[in-house]
């Protein structure tokens, strides 16, 4: 059992480092939010990816361990939580204090990287309604009727003609 509680606790270590790892690429990706450098977003997210699928292998790596300690324990996987293993271990003074400390890293490294994505997605959020003002600002520019040239006979040359019956009273 010692063992399985030893190779869970690996596992939690490099899953921390990895999410170590993305936490300062989630802090890169913040000032190049405010910078508005798409290509340099593009490669954080490339190197994002990357790491995600590692810890994808290391997770299906940690549900092979809990379900090994499923076995051991009789219990169900549904059942077992960190806490509840740690809870279990108090014959094992020492396994237990090494999961409960990489748990505890892991949870505030978790933490980090979830307040640094929230504010990310407020950055983004704000940038593209910015981006949404001044396209259509320039959407408008672009339909903004012309200066009128008028004529001798006081018409519109170049406008638009808005016929006799164009002018709005309700305004």
């Amino acid at each position: 059992m010692a063992s399985l509680i030893d190779e869970l606790v690996d596992v939690l270590e490099k899953e921390n480092s990895e999410y170590t790892v993305l936490v300062s690429l989630s802090t890169e990706k913040t000032s190049t939010i405010v910078k508005n450098d798409i290509e340099e977003m593009q490669n954080i997210m490339n190197r994002e990816q990357e790491i995600v699928d590692r810890i994808n292998l290391l997770e299906k790596q940690r549900e092979s361990t809990v379900s090994d300690i499923c076995r051991v324990l009789h219990v169900d996987s549904k059942d077992l939580t960190v806490k509840v293993l740690i809870d279990l271990l108090k014959k094992q003074p020492v396994e237990q204090k090494k999961l409960q400390d990489v748990h505890a890293r892991l949870k505030k490294t978790l933490d980090k990287m979830v307040r640094i994505n929230e504010n990310n997605k407020a950055l983004m959020k704000e940038s593209m309604e910015i981006l949404e003002f001044e396209m259509n600002l320039l959407k408008g520019l672009k339909m903004a009727p012309e200066t009128n040239n008028y004529t001798k006979g006081a018409y519109s040359a170049g406008g638009t003609d808005y016929g006799a019956g164009a002018f709005d009273a309700k305004q």
